[in-house]
């Protein structure tokens, strides 16, 4: 059985079907859904199958538009409310990220584990940050979500918004507690602003005591993170605000290494103008002449053995 006609999926598997499972594509208002589903189910669909793209009916329901209704109509007929998906993790996290309050209050008042980790945005709190929704964390935080919670992508919640450069909401998270020093795949919440290219958020986060020289994560520093995505103003700002030039942490080891990998040669020569040193050695590639190589960028290459880089 396989029903097309709509635009939304919502997966439910039958283990006597040949192929697998069963897809419905339901537009999640309309009011046939119910019917659909509950025969599905009543022939022996599984309500909690996760098909081929990582996907279980509960996780589809609240991350797509649907009812109320629809995701109610799941739990009362056996869904796991803590079932967790690579991308989103679980129902409460794709809730928080599409900002539906009203789906994140009844899985709330269900029962959802609301500091439970699983996919790309870590915790529910960490997605409706990465979604820049107020409303949502407020509600996540006064109902008990740990606000230090470390997990998925960005680390914490912090990190989420810093990416995103929301000042709204990484004031939001500062002033209920949020510890603006935590590390995740970016490092710090610096970092993840430094690589998101987010000035206003590095600003403010420094004024509000995060550690300039803290490493952490794949880029080590914040100036290394900023140095390879190549925003020129905001390595100046670090720089200007006190970071550590020479400081080795990450897989590119030094900011320079860094801004070699990225290939960023304006750069590399405000990084070498401010006392970069061209031969610190760290990271996977050893010091910043042997990153440009890897990469292939000869106009790298010939830019650092003109400033002494040995080979």
């Amino acid at each position: 059985m396989y029903i097309s006609r709509y635009k939304k999926p919502l997966v439910i598997r039958n283990p006597t079907d040949p192929r697998g499972f069963l897809i419905t594509r339901l537009h999640c208002t309309r009011a046939s859904q119910f019917t659909i589903i509950n025969l599905l189910i009543d022939k022996g669909a599984e309500v909690d199958y996760f098909n081929d793209r990582s996907a279980a009916a509960l996780i589809v329901a609240a991350r797509f538009r649907a009812n109320l209704e629809i995701v109610t109509l799941l739990l009362d007929r056996g869904s796991d409310i803590n079932l967790i998906d690579d991308r989103y993790g679980t129902a409460l996290s794709a809730a928080a990220y599409m900002g539906r309050l009203d789906i994140v209050t009844l899985l709330l008042d269900r029962g959802a584990d609301i500091n439970i980790t699983g996919g790309q945005y870590g915790t529910a709190l960490e997605a409706a940050a990465y979604g820049c929704e107020p409303e949502i964390i407020t509600l996540l935080l006064d109902r008990g979500a740990n606000i230090n919670l470390i997990g998925g992508k960005y680390g914490t919640a912090l990190g989420a918004a810093a990416w995103q450069g929301s000042l709204d909401i990484v004031t939001l998270l500062l002033d209920r507690g949020a510890d603006i020093n935590l590390t995740g795949d970016y490092g710090t919440a610096l970092g993840a602003a430094a690589f998101g290219r987010k000035p206003k958020i590095i600003k403010l986060l420094l004024d509000r005591g995060a550690d300039i020289n803290l490493t952490g994560g794949d880029y080590g520093t914040a100036l290394s993170a900023a140095a390879c995505m190549g925003r020129l103003h905001s390595v100046t700002l670090l720089l200007d605000r006190g970071a550590d030039i020479n400081l080795t942490g990450g897989k590119y080891g030094t900011a320079l290494g860094a801004a070699a990998f990225g290939r960023k040669p304006k750069i590399i020569k405000l990084l070498l103008d401010r006392g970069a040193h061209v031969n610190l050695t760290g990271g996977d590639y050893g010091a910043a002449l042997g990153a440009a190589p890897y990469m292939g960028y000869l106009d790298i290459v010939i830019l650092l053995l003109d400033q002494d880089a040995e080979w």
